[in-house]
């Protein structure tokens, strides 16, 4: 009960809509390289994900280009615990433990304490970014998804197994659709959301079902790579 009260409060609040000028672009460039897949390791991956995990959900809110810029200056870590990449959206980046105010500006932020890579529903949230003229820029974070497609691959990793999704289903859902991060008995699927409108009313809702597990070796860290 409690979770699905904080996942409302997550829904409702909108996922941060970002306006960005120069300097932050260049800072969440600069993060999201930082913690690429190709720069951790399994076992930080694994500390990371042993920690409690910041599910304040009040405090999913918009980012202002000033406080991504004044990250330029802090040297704050972020728990990371694996990437993200959908080649074909030209979509890769670092999976954040929780939903941070801080972790939701330069990647996707796991939405559940106890979820698992591979194991039913996992999660995961970032922010749809919007230019000046309130029209998402369909390049940055979750902003890529407006243009998934269904059959598309989506790659999950925490450097010791790669799990392949396949986009199964994309809807659009009001800010009060909750139950899109519940587990679905007898299914291992994996949910990306992201806002739709700067109103923050709507959803879209990726979901991906795991297809195969593969090893991470040198073959694989290629999914991660950015092209």
């Amino acid at each position: 009960m409690i979770r699905k009260i904080s996942a409302v409060i997550l829904l409702v609040l909108g996922l941060g809509l970002i306006l960005y000028s120069q300097l932050g672009n260049l800072v969440t460039a600069h993060e999201q390289n930082a913690y690429s897949v190709n720069r951790q390791t399994a076992s930080n991956y694994a500390k990371n994900n042993r920690k409690k995990g910041n599910f304040d959900y009040a405090s999913v809110k918009p980012a202002t280009a000033e406080d991504i810029a004044k990250k330029a200056f802090d040297n704050k870590a972020y728990p990371a615990v694996g990437g993200i990449s959908i080649p074909a959206l030209k979509l890769n980046l670092p999976i954040f433990k929780g939903v941070g105010y801080e972790e939701m500006m330069f990647g996707a932020g796991t939405m559940k304490a106890d979820q698992v890579m591979g194991q039913g529903n996992y999660a995961l949230a970032s922010h749809n970014v919007f230019d000046d003229n309130n029209q998402s820029d369909g390049k940055k974070l979750f902003s890529p998804l407006i243009k998934a497609k269904v059959g598309q691959t989506i790659y999950l990793t925490d450097k010791q197994s790669v799990y392949v999704y396949k986009v199964t289903s994309i809807d659009t859902v009001s800010q009060y659709s909750v139950d899109v991060v519940d587990d679905v008995p007898g299914e291992n699927r994996v949910t990306l959301i992201t806002c739709l409108d700067l109103a923050a009313t709507k959803r879209i809702i990726v979901v991906g079902e795991l297809n195969q597990v593969e090893k991470y070796d040198n073959h694989s860290a290629q999914y991660f790579v950015n092209k």
